[in-house]
């Protein structure tokens, strides 16, 4: 594990060096806490709760609810599913060109004629592309809810950002899809030749849970606890089977032999 820390911290430092890269990823991070404020406090003015549609299903914790709270209920909930999906969209590009770049850089051979364990490099390289992601699900849930005192009432903050539903989804949820996703990429950058090839893949990753966003604003779904700490419990065990899938077709002898050939 200590090995896959060192390149946990050289793919992290990589990162920062690429302010491109930061931008892509800040700009994403800035809007939806934005969104999320924005909303707050639009569904907080006068006479805005008459224009928004009826609350079909409310958490017992809003019994008694005025129609301001039930108004920014309905305008945070889409958020829960916006915070899981971007993460899994933004480390996609750091994750597909985790190894295909360095095999276009030549950067890939030094590193694998380290002792290092196939396991160790894919698990730090994966890591340094989840981060990321992670941060944005929890900085904008966090700035939410520290402006959000200011912006509603407690009971409304109880019964999305800080209810056992969305605690659950950002805590566990987030970071497992994200793990996931990035699994996926690694597995699928080993195997290509190029990072356009990998990203243009890649982003087809995301198809379903832009799916399930619009299935959810629509008002034709929606998720309770025991759903998310199901996903969760699957998409773990799916991330973990992609890491041993991944050492498995990772071959760094036929990498070594293929990209000194094509010097």
């Amino acid at each position: 594990m200590t090995s896959a820390w060192v390149v946990f911290e050289k793919e992290l430092k990589d990162v920062l060096r690429r302010p491109g890269l930061i931008g892509t990823m800040g700009v994403p991070l800035v809007l939806l806490t934005l969104l999320a404020l924005l909303a707050l406090y639009a569904a907080g003015l006068e006479g805005a709760a008459s224009q928004m549609p009826p609350v079909r299903l409310r958490p017992e914790s809003l019994a008694g609810a005025s129609p301001v709270e039930l108004a920014q209920y309905a305008a945070l909930s889409p958020f829960f599913l916006m915070w899981l999906i971007f993460p899994v969209t933004i480390p996609s590009a750091l994750a597909a060109y985790s190894i295909v770049g360095e095999k276009e850089e030549g950067t890939l051979e030094p590193l694998l004629a380290t002792p290092i364990s196939t396991a160790e490099l894919l698990l730090g390289k994966a890591l340094a592309a989840a981060l990321p992601g992670v941060a944005l699900v929890w900085v904008p849930w966090l700035v939410t809810l520290a402006v959000g005192y200011a912006l509603t009432t407690p009971r409304v903050l109880a019964a999305t950002l800080l209810s056992p539903l969305w605690l659950s989804g950002m805590i566990l949820l987030a970071p497992a899809m994200t793990f996931f996703t990035v699994m996926l990429l690694v597995i699928l950058s080993s195997r290509v030749n190029d990072v356009r090839t990998a990203n243009q893949i890649g982003g087809t990753l995301i198809v379903p849970l832009i799916v399930l966003f619009v299935s959810q604003v629509g008002g034709g779904l929606s998720f309770g606890l025991s759903a998310v700490l199901g996903a969760f419990g699957f998409v773990m065990a799916g991330g973990l089977a992609a890491l041993a899938i991944a050492v498995r077709l990772f071959q760094r002898e036929a990498i070594l032999v293929r990209w000194k050939q094509s010097r």
